[in-house]
């Protein structure tokens, strides 16, 4: 057994002994074992998620007996509703330890350099932007010579601190979602306030090569691991990172059909490519779908995050650049410093499309085509999608609403359906309505009316919802 398993089957026993919800869930599934000693004992044990597992037992069952955590952050479901998730110092040291990778081996910054972290995640009770803060105050304990700051989405925060803070430090490292980083470089561009010695650090969205390339431009870099992304999610908190290895495996197999079959299989969007740190998670692909083990306040064994993706162990990567000839060239990017098992991940399969990070649920937008102001205007049926706009540009949120047999649309109508849509979403979900007390109008969706639902273009993700039918994401 690898390092991987033996510490899924240490943590599945632990949490077995002292997790009084993970008990119950396995005699409900009608699964009787008093210890999991074996990596096939861990096979067996049944799939978690948060509607089987979290929802279904008391919050507080959910930790270990006996510890009260230090902190809880929240994520905005389907429902409108919030998830709520512990966290306490075990989380901080997992983040911190992916962060110092990254600071040391990635970035390269020294450890007594001075160096600013910006934190341009939204703050409040979401995760990332208070995990991010924990994580890097984490570090600094271990020495690293850095400040934090934690502007959140708050723009003309961010420019003071380019103007007036940044200057100070050797270093500066940003810290936020892509298509927030877009909107805040280009404006800082045209007012020349880009730091130097700039380094980006994302989470939340994939991007592209393209968006790699301009932003590499907007911030006077030539190295494409100037940008790195952090895989996470509020259940499961920081999971995987990228490294110079993951970029160039990358940016080889778009160049290469069948490698990239071979590490993203169907992917129709760009893909993204992680390594991560067995000590502290446990990655499985089954059907297709991404399961977690790790060791949070709230422990998750075979957690179904409902991202599509695959594991590879970095033996596996090794045996497909021999395949493809390119085990030389990957020596140049760390092939002997990576040894490290990865992931890919390339779209989820539960039913949200993202937007600025946060995902947009059928429920949000359905409540405001049922109301009763405009309920008869429309059939029910709907298309979502998000795009950039332009060459890498802003990000906008599409809807296609298909109008009622008997309406002839015009003007009025449009207007009416999309203050509906746009209040409804308002409403529901917590982190759009931040997002638009800070961006304004532009966060809201584009509507446009059609008699009936076309299809997209090959390589567009969209939300599609047809009335009487479960909504579904087509690819």
């Amino acid at each position: 057994m690898n390092t991987g398993q033996i510490n899924a089957i240490k943590l599945a026993e632990y949490t077995l002994t002292k997790v009084p919800a993970y008990r119950q869930f396995l005699h409900a599934h009608k699964i009787s074992i008093n210890h999991i000693k074996t990596f096939n004992d861990f096979q067996n044990l049944p799939i978690t998620n948060k509607a089987n597992y979290i929802h279904k037992y008391r919050l507080l069952d959910l930790s270990p007996i006996g510890r009260i955590p230090n902190q809880i952050h929240s994520s905005s479901g389907s429902s409108g509703l919030p998830t709520y998730w512990f966290r306490d110092f075990t989380q901080d040291e997992s983040g911190g330890l992916i962060h110092q990778k990254i600071f040391s081996d990635i970035f390269k910054i020294p450890k007594n350099s001075p160096t600013l972290v910006i934190i341009c995640f939204s703050m409040g009770v979401w995760v990332a932007g208070g995990y991010t803060l924990s994580s890097f105050r984490w570090l600094s304990a271990q020495g690293y010579n850095l400040s934090c700051i934690t502007p959140g989405i708050e723009k003309h925060d961010i420019f003071n601190i380019f103007k007036n803070l940044a200057p100070t430090f050797q270093n500066v490292v940003l810290a936020g979602y892509p298509a927030f980083i877009m909107d805040i470089l280009q404006e800082a561009k045209k007012q020349n306030l880009i730091p130097k010695n700039l380094k980006l650090l994302t989470s939340g969205d994939a991007f592209s090569m393209g968006w790699n390339k301009t932003v590499l431009g907007l911030i006077n870099q030539k190295q494409p691991e100037s940008i790195i992304s952090v895989y996470g999610s509020a259940d499961a908190g920081a999971i995987a990172f990228e490294t110079p290895l993951g970029i160039f495996l990358k940016q080889e197999a778009l160049k290469n059909k069948i490698l990239f079959s071979e590490l993203f299989g169907n992917a129709v969007k760009e893909p993204s490519i992680f390594q991560y740190l067995p000590k502290q998670i446990f990655a499985e692909s089954i059907n297709g779908e991404l399961i977690l083990t790790a060791y949070n306040t709230i422990p998750l064994i075979r957690y179904n995050i409902h991202d599509q993706g695959q594991t590879f162990s970095y033996s596996n990567i090794i045996r497909l650049l021999k395949k493809h000839n390119l085990l030389t060239k990957a020596k140049k990017y760390g092939l002997n410093n990576w040894k490290l098992p990865f992931i890919t991940q390339y779209g989820r399969t539960d039913v949200a499309i993202t937007f600025y990070a946060l995902n947009i649920y059928p429920e949000h937008i359905q409540a405001g085509l049922k109301d009763r102001k405009v309920a008869g205007m429309v059939s029910g049926n709907f298309r979502a999608f998000s795009r950039a706009e332009k060459k890498f540009g802003q990000e906008n949120l599409h809807l296609e609403v298909e109008i009622a047999e008997n309406i002839k649309p015009n003007k009025k109508i449009l207007n009416a359906i999309a203050n509906s849509v746009s209040n409804s979403l308002l409403r529901l979900n917590g982190e759009f309505k931040k997002l638009h007390t800070v961006i304004g109008q532009r966060v809201l969706p584009e509507v446009s009316l059609i008699k009936k639902l076309q299809p997209l273009p090959i390589g567009h993700t969209s939300l599609i919802s047809l009335k009487g039918k479960k909504p579904k994401i087509l690819i």
